[in-house]
C-alpha cells in the first residue's frame, strides 16, 4: 500500500476495514475471500487484537479516522478489562470481550503471540 502509490491499492482496505466498532475484540480468523470472522480456537491472540501500525497507516492513506479510533478501542479494553496499567503485562491469549483466557498455557510472553502488542 505505502510504497506502490496506485489508486487501487488505496481504495481496496475500505472494503475490508469498514465495520462498526464493536465493543470486543477484533475476530483472529478472517477469510479474505467471503469476509466470514470467527475465532477458531475461541480466543483471541493479543498481538492479533492490536496491530495500530497497520490500521493508523491506513488512516493516513485513506483519511478515515475510523480505522485509527478502532485500534484505540482495542487498546481501551485490553486496558479496563486485564488492568494493564496495574500490572504492566498482558497474557497472551485473551477472550473476545477482552479477559485473559483461563487456561494453564496463557502465559505473559514478549515473544510469540504478545510481541506485536508492546511494539
Amino acid at each position: 500500500l505505502g510504497l506502490s502509490g496506485e489508486a487501487l491499492a488505496k481504495k481496496q482496505p475500505r472494503s475490508v476495514g469498514d465495520s462498526e466498532p464493536q465493543e470486543r475484540l477484533p475476530f483472529s480468523d478472517v477469510n479474505l475471500g467471503t469476509g466470514e470472522v470467527q475465532n477458531l480456537a475461541g480466543y483471541v491472540s493479543l498481538a492479533e487484537a492490536y496491530v495500530p501500525l497497520e490500521w493508523k497507516t491506513l488512516t493516513l492513506f485513506t483519511g478515515n479516522c475510523s480505522y485509527a479510533a478502532a485500534q484505540d478501542k482495542v487498546l481501551k479494553i485490553v486496558n479496563e478489562s486485564l488492568q494493564l496499567e496495574a500490572r504492566g503485562l498482558a497474557p497472551i491469549l485473551v477472550t473476545p470481550e477482552g479477559k485473559g483466557l483461563q487456561s494453564p498455557g496463557n502465559c505473559i510472553s514478549l515473544g510469540s503471540r504478545g510481541d506485536s502488542f508492546y511494539e
